[in-house]
């Protein structure tokens, strides 16, 4: 049962929670008050990319690629403390017979970090003698909490819920409506409200970058272009 909103927990952590869920396709079950939701974790609760990827059709749970720990004991950061890139296959929403890929990085020190996931990372398990064809191809890096929902419309969503004046156009425009359109149809129209937004381009053999905030994460939705390059 997700944790998100009960309380003692960042907005980081609450995130990263919430997202490593989604993407291992556990049940997004809220075990907060629903009477008092707050606005960030009404906007964590409804963030359509990450829903997303949980409801994914293919129904393929992420994996964790690595798991390390950068501080020996006695450490000013305890080494206990780790970092993990986790990734797995989604949908494809390029038309194309390659799947897109999700990439999770979490910091779980309570400094920022800048991680990385290079594509021989992420296809670890396809990639005999690094010669996978993913390894080999040219990746659109979209990030899925680019285009979270901010606190203000957040509240005023809230503060009308109960009156039916949040479903104005401008609302529905925002917002992705799962009950008018299954998450499932919304990733096969390519629907923009559920892919992220663009911020990269991998090239074959390449590598991700991320600034990942403390006992936070970064999220991507990789998309192939251009098919097969030759290395």
């Amino acid at each position: 049962m997700l944790e998100v909103g009960n309380g003692a927990m960042t907005d980081a952590e609450y995130v990263s929670h919430f997202s490593l869920w989604a993407a291992v396709k556990s049940p997004l079950i809220m075990g907060n008050d629903l009477r008092i939701v707050d606005a960030p974790t009404l906007s964590i609760l409804s963030h359509a990319p990450m829903i997303a990827v949980n409801q994914d059709p293919l129904g393929s749970s992420a994996s964790r690629r690595y798991l390390y720990y950068p501080n020996p004991p006695g450490a000013a950061e305890p080494g206990s403390q780790s970092l993990q890139m986790w990734s797995g296959n989604l949908l494809s929403t390029t038309g194309g017979e390659e799947n897109d890929v999700i990439v999770l990085l979490i910091n779980g020190l309570s400094n920022a970090r800048v991680m990385t996931a290079s594509l021989a990372d992420i296809f670890v398990d396809s990639r005999p003698n690094r010669r996978a064809r993913q390894f080999k191809m040219r990746w659109e890096v979209r990030d899925l909490w680019a285009n979270r929902m901010n606190d203000e419309e957040a509240r005023w969503i809230i503060g009308n819920s109960t009156t039916g004046s949040n479903d104005s156009s401008a609302v529905r425009a925002a917002r992705f409506n799962a009950t008018k359109t299954s998450y499932a149809e919304g990733l096969r129209n390519k629907d923009e409200r559920l892919l992220g937004s663009v911020v990269a381009t991998v090239v074959p053999s390449g590598t991700i970058t991320a600034k990942v905030g403390a006992h936070g994460c970064k999220v991507f939705r990789l998309r192939v272009v251009g098919g097969h390059d030759e290395l």
